[in-house]
């Protein structure tokens, strides 16, 4: 027990130290020191890691950059995290921290980013109920697809149901994050061939102020504008637009339909 509690001191005062907002000189760090171990006692109580893992995974937090009050409104849903995906905390840190990040979802404000990162893990927890994928392939998705995908202007539901349809066909992984990047980069900016068959498939990308609509509200639009065509014509002209490599992922994005996508959506 006492050695327990030696480890555990011994993270939170590194964790403290560590954080950016706080300052080891100032008059309040030790109240601030009380807060952070209190906040990871809290947590391990009502869950199966203890006070020294929780203090490790704030240390794990500071050392990502962020601040306590961060790192304190993020542990909880953390360790949930954790739980569900079957992972040491230390992964569920960098999958909490990267994926929030990703998706444009790590803000300073503590509730609101405690409520992004629920958002988060009950999006990938029902990802994962849904679909043939984990959540370890998930994150993998993720580090390859969301960035570029939420710049587009794209949800993480949208990117959710895209990459669960994909992984129930074998798309997994890194690999769907890939063709999701490389999809939004060729609407964004494609070469004259692809420019000549989204004219003559009548299919428009951005409104107005030059912002992307939604991904599968332009899905939609192909499906009106090939309806009728033949299965080659199909797929040498979504092969125009999105090139040989992302087209598979497109044509099952297509096959499942954009009816399915909203719905898993």
């Amino acid at each position: 027990a006492t050695k327990q509690f030696i480890d555990y001191d011994a993270a939170v005062t590194a964790a403290t130290a560590k954080f950016k907002d706080l300052d080891i000189t100032s008059a309040d760090y030790k109240d601030n020191l009380k807060e952070v171990g209190k906040v990871s006692r809290q947590v391990a109580a009502v869950t199966e890691f203890n006070a020294v893992d929780t203090a490790g995974a704030l240390d794990k937090m500071a050392m990502a950059g962020l601040t306590s009050k961060q790192s304190m409104a993020l542990l909880a849903g953390t360790t949930n995290l954790a739980t569900a995906a079957g992972a040491d905390l230390t992964t569920a840190v960098d999958i909490a921290t990267d994926a929030l990040g990703a998706f444009g979802l790590m803000t300073e404000d503590e509730k609101l980013l405690e409520g992004n990162l629920n958002r988060l893990s009950d999006v990938m927890a029902k990802t994962t109920n849904m679909f043939n994928t984990d959540i370890s392939g998930f994150f993998e998705s993720t580090k390859m697809g969301a960035a570029t995908f939420t710049a587009a202007g794209q949800s993480l539901e949208d990117f959710s149901a895209m990459v669960g349809v994909m992984a129930s066909s074998g798309i997994k992984g890194s690999e769907s994050g890939t063709q999701l990047r490389n999809m939004m980069l060729s609407l964004a900016s494609p070469s004259k061939t692809a420019w000549a068959a989204l004219d003559k498939l009548g299919i428009k990308t951005t409104d107005a102020n030059g912002n992307f609509l939604n991904i599968i509200d332009i899905l939609a639009q192909f499906e009106k504008g090939m309806k009728g065509l033949g299965n080659a014509e199909k797929e040498a002209m979504l092969s125009d637009i999105f090139g040989k490599r992302t087209v598979t992922g497109v044509t099952l994005l297509l096959a499942e339909g954009t009816e399915g996508l909203r719905k898993y959506s």
